[in-house]
């Protein structure tokens, strides 16, 4: 039953409350108001941050392998088992203690440009990224050492910042989304981009074709 990468304790947890009939209080998100919920960027890792609220005192945080859903209490943290929110200023303060990881997100906005198709190459890794447009929409494959990968469609998450969803995996969970930052030169034609997920962080590509 507990034979995967979820997190087990909290499933146990859940199971031990609806045995013993038990309901968490409800919290109020007033502390939380609208312009907190959005998308951010998460400065150490490079990766995207995004928070929308899903009512009863709950939002959903993505920056891992998949959504987790937090309780906001009372002192306007948002926390489940694994990590907290708190809103400071512009950004966000958040604390996964099992990972080693205190930081402090900053929002990011803006509309992504649609100009990001080409091949990018990875000297350290020996591989390209393609990124190709169909009717207005992009796509990207990998191609490497491992062979060429399938294409994956990517959405826009801010100003030259980019989502790759990726769902398959090996012996761990699937990455979920990639991030993909773009880079610029002084004229502001791309020169590269970065990208990272969960389990592979700040890979940089620089634009070949």
């Amino acid at each position: 039953m507990f034979n995967h990468e979820a997190d087990a304790h909290a499933a146990a947890t859940a199971l031990m409350k609806a045995a013993l009939g038990h309901r968490d209080a409800e919290a109020a998100a007033g502390d939380w108001n609208s312009e907190q919920f959005g998308t951010y960027l998460e400065p150490e890792t490079g990766l995207a941050l995004s928070t929308r609220p899903l009512g009863s005192g709950r939002l959903e945080l993505r920056f891992a392998t998949a959504g987790e859903s937090l309780q906001i209490a009372a002192d306007a943290i948002a926390r489940s088992g694994a990590v907290s929110l708190t809103p400071n200023g512009t950004g966000l303060h958040m604390a996964r203690e099992r990972e080693n990881l205190q930081t402090t997100a900053e929002r990011v906005a803006g509309k992504a440009k649609p100009d990001i198709a080409g091949r990018y190459h990875s000297a350290e890794l020996d591989a390209d990224i393609d990124i190709v447009s169909t009717s207005g929409i992009f796509f990207a494959g990998f191609n490497g050492m491992l062979g060429k990968g399938a294409m994956h469609a990517m959405r826009p998450f801010a100003d030259d910042v980019w989502l790759l969803s990726c769902k398959r995996s090996m012996d761990a969970p699937a990455p979920g989304d990639w991030t993909v930052r773009i880079h610029r030169n002084g004229q502001g034609v791309i020169s590269g981009l970065t990208i990272g997920c969960w389990l592979a962080r700040q890979i940089d590509y620089i634009k070949v074709d």
